[in-house]
């Protein structure tokens, strides 16, 4: 678990109460940047210059009128962006009243068929807080997670597949294949393929090892983002770091790792679909961590923070070098988006 400083925990209290007032998608990113700078070695002063450099004027999701968010009723209203605000301050005080354990895993047994929303980033957002051990951050997580639900195709009929037999399936299929993703929004594109038949077809129960529901996904997100750089793909490695936190919470835990899977899946279509992005193999000097953590608190990318954090929480726990060469090439090359 990640120590935690008094200044990080005020800049993200300060930034929970800025979304329950009007939540700013644009900059989601705030509090898993926070947690990640901290890891990486920033100071106060750096952690204090980042949030205050953020631009709190874009993309403002409007507040809705006459809605009111409860226990009976909330997933009536999942997937509405503009009740962010009501849905985090809904879980603020489902989470004091009943708990964290109890509210978690509640919310992830319907939140996880929609892990895929805005680009698994409440995904990430709740695998920083879980890291931290913050209830408050929690709750934000779950209303995030909820205003911004993704609904995946469900499960198929098809026999249960390991994570590497469901991918290459997915990603072999002509159907697919010709579907070309549209606009510059993650989700939305992720969506065109969850509403394809051919993908709903072949979107079937995973099978996994139970004593390490991650075994074989975490290398395979780490190969994916080795495959094809790009800014998309990136969010296979940090989405797969912070549902490990997660699924700790998770009751079924099988069903949890189908839909995450399927969610990964239509995200690498999103780009094995678009223009190519130029070749970048990964670098194969041995630059140590303590300099790749410099260098991405340094390039003030938000994603390059993340992704050198999650890469190295993943080196500690593997031992697989391939974690650092991955930062390494991040910081020298970040991954583009076309």
């Amino acid at each position: 678990m990640t120590t935690s400083t008094p200044i990080r925990c005020e800049l993200m209290a300060r930034h929970r109460a800025l979304d329950r007032e009007r939540f700013d998608a644009s900059n989601n990113h705030a509090p898993m940047v926070l947690v990640a700078m901290e890891r990486l070695g920033a100071d106060d002063d750096q952690l204090v210059a980042y949030f205050e450099s953020l631009d709190r004027r874009r993309d403002v999701a409007p507040r809705a009128s006459a809605v009111v968010i409860e226990g009976a009723t909330w997933r009536e209203h999942l997937g509405r962006w503009e009740l962010a605000p009501d849905f985090m301050t809904f879980f603020a005080r489902d989470v004091d009243e009943r708990g964290r354990d109890v509210v978690l895993r509640e919310a992830l047994a319907t939140l996880m068929a929609g892990v895929g929303a805005h680009a698994f980033h409440p995904l990430l957002r709740l695998g920083y807080a879980l890291d931290v051990d913050d209830d408050d951050e929690v709750a934000a997580s779950l209303g995030y997670w909820a205003a911004a639900f993704l609904p995946g195709p469900g499960v198929s009929q098809a026999a249960p597949r390991t994570p590497a037999a469901l991918l290459e399936d997915v990603l072999t299929s002509a159907p697919l294949a010709a579907v070309e993703p549209r606009g510059h929004n993650i989700a939305v594109r992720m969506q065109l393929f969850f509403e394809h038949p051919a993908f709903a077809a072949r979107a079937a129960r995973v099978s996994l090892d139970a004593d390490d529901p991650l075994g074989d996904i975490a290398p395979l997100a780490a190969e994916i983002f080795t495959r094809h750089h790009h800014f998309t793909t990136l969010h296979a490695v940090t989405s797969c770091h912070a549902l490990r936190a997660t699924l700790t919470f998770c009751d079924d835990v099988p069903g949890a790792v189908t839909s995450y899977l399927h969610a990964l899946a239509a995200a690498v279509l999103t780009v094995t679909n678009a223009p190519p992005t130029p070749a970048c193999p990964l670098p194969d000097d041995d630059t140590p961590w303590p300099h790749i953590a410099r260098a991405a608190l340094a390039s003030a990318n938000e994603h390059t923070v993340k992704l050198v954090d999650s890469c190295r929480e993943e080196w500690r726990r593997s031992g697989d070098d391939a974690y650092r060469r991955i930062a390494l090439r991040e910081v020298r090359n970040p991954a583009p988006f076309t």
